[in-house]
């Protein structure tokens, strides 16, 4: 497989843009989405939509980390015993995707851990201070065009989300001709 393209998603707090190449998702009302280009600006068929509300936004995220500042700083905030739950869509049925999930909070009086669930398929991020720590899934097969992801509170009060990278691969072709 050859690496086609990569999508990096901020989860946007007012005054705090992801910066080139990345994609400030700012609307955390339930049903909203967002077209997407990739990470050179080039404009994809690709969306994120947010299937449920979510009570807030802030930039308590650690400030140093693995994406730009204001990515690391920036997370959409979302309560114990809910659900936070976005899809992909649109997507390319004959690719596989990896997605990569950042969450990030400087101060916290409590642990706090998000648990992020593809299908059957779950891992935990530690968000409370958290500088590296991300979940990554990979060999993903969109359903109908589309990946979805559910987020929840694993430990901990709050659950965070700063950032999303996607990354689409290509199969590449071989041939064998006959001599």
């Amino acid at each position: 497989t050859a690496l086609a393209r990569t999508i990096q998603v901020n989860m946007y707090h007012a005054g705090y843009p992801g910066g080139n190449g990345w994609n400030d998702f700012n609307d955390q009302s339930t049903g909203s989405s967002h077209l997407l280009n990739d990470r050179v600006g080039n404009l994809s068929d690709y969306t994120i939509y947010n299937e449920d509300a979510l009570s807030s936004s802030n930039a308590y995220g650690m400030a140093t980390g693995p994406y730009p500042q204001n990515v690391n700083k920036t997370c959409w905030v979302f309560p114990s015993g809910t659900s936070m739950d976005i899809e992909f869509r649109n997507l390319n049925d004959d690719h596989i995707y990896s997605l990569e999930f950042y969450g990030s909070v400087a101060s916290a009086a409590e642990p706090r851990k998000d648990r992020v669930t593809i299908g059957s398929e779950y891992d935990i991020i530690d968000v409370k201070g958290n500088t590296s720590d991300k979940v990554i899934f990979t060999n993903l097969a969109p359903s109908s065009g589309t990946i979805r992801a559910s987020i929840t509170v694993e430990t901990g009060s709050y659950g965070y989300l700063n950032a999303v990278v996607m990354r689409e691969y290509d199969f590449i072709q071989t041939s064998n001709p006959e001599i």
